[in-house]
């Protein structure tokens, strides 16, 4: 039976809460938080040009994870100012507290926090941001309108997602594989996934529609250096990529194994010695109130 737009709605907001908020995916973005943020440090350096930091701004980031782009944004705003870091998940900003407490960070405070339903006054922040969050929001509509509420007029918002497949790298060397065997089932429209957004004309006009001016999108392309294997950053990938995980363990395991030995070879080729350089697609959202 096929489901209506409020029901759909619901469908992926229950799935989002499951892949994010469970410990299984919690525990592996803990393991894996060091390397994640060298690995991520390409977008988080462009989520920070386009939001155009300065001391003493108020920064509220969404879907934070295990504290990146929030500790890098918290030393761009100096003591003077302050980082409001929200997630889903209690988990996450448990082990985010703790990344910024081992860095010394005194200046962000966890919240959890849906971005559906932001608990935060009207125009309360000079800045709004989140790095690989917008694809999993399960009402884009919703949560735009709540950045729009809670941004000061004339504050800034940047944004940074995954690009479209077919220009990652990163993505494909992995997935290829695998969709050789079998193809990858399509999602539903606006279905909460990593490249939701690799086409950012949409975005762009709920952006618009939302009262939002000087609108900008910008795709870029970058080594996402990985300081480690090719094995070890497929390891990674399938522990952190929860709305992946489904199609990869749909493969029997003697599949499963064949596939990494051709992703490790893939991947050789991007090996240095000391880490694995992998490009990958990604877009940058940039917009004023």
């Amino acid at each position: 039976m096929s489901m209506n737009a409020a029901q759909q709605t619901m469908h992926f907001e229950n799935v989002v809460r499951q892949e994010w908020t469970n410990t299984v995916t919690v525990n592996a973005w803990d393991r894996w938080s060091a390397q994640q943020a060298v690995h991520c440090q390409p977008l988080t350096d462009r989520l920070i040009e386009h939001a155009q930091l300065r001391n003493g701004l108020k920064v509220l980031d969404l879907a934070c994870g295990v504290g990146e782009p929030s500790l890098s944004i918290a030393r761009r705003v100096g003591p003077s100012g302050s980082v409001i870091a929200t997630d889903l998940s209690e988990g996450m900003l448990g082990v985010a507290a703790k990344n910024a407490a081992d860095a010394g960070l005194s200046n962000i405070v966890f919240k959890t926090a849906d971005a559906h339903q932001l608990p935060f006054a009207d125009r309360a922040f000079d800045r709004v941001v989140s790095r690989l969050g917008l694809m999993y929001f399960w009402n884009i509509e919703k949560a735009i309108a709540e950045i729009h509420r809670v941004l000061k007029p004339g504050g800034v918002a940047s944004f940074v997602v995954w690009g479209a497949a077919e220009n990652n790298e990163y993505f494909g060397t992995i997935l290829a594989p695998f969709m050789q065997r079998r193809e990858m089932p399509t999602p539903p429209d606006d279905a909460p996934t990593p490249t939701r957004f690799g086409d950012t004309a949409k975005l762009i006009a709920l952006f618009r529609q939302a009262g939002f001016s000087e609108v900008h999108s910008q795709e870029y392309r970058e080594v996402l250096p990985w300081p480690g294997t090719p094995r070890e950053l497929y390891s990674h990938f399938y522990d952190v990529a929860a709305p992946l995980q489904p199609y990869i363990d749909s493969f029997d395991v003697q599949v499963q194994a064949e596939v990494l030995d051709e992703i490790e070879q893939a991947f050789g080729r991007c090996w240095d010695g000391t880490h694995t350089n992998a490009a990958a697609s990604f877009n940058a959202i940039y917009l004023k109130k």
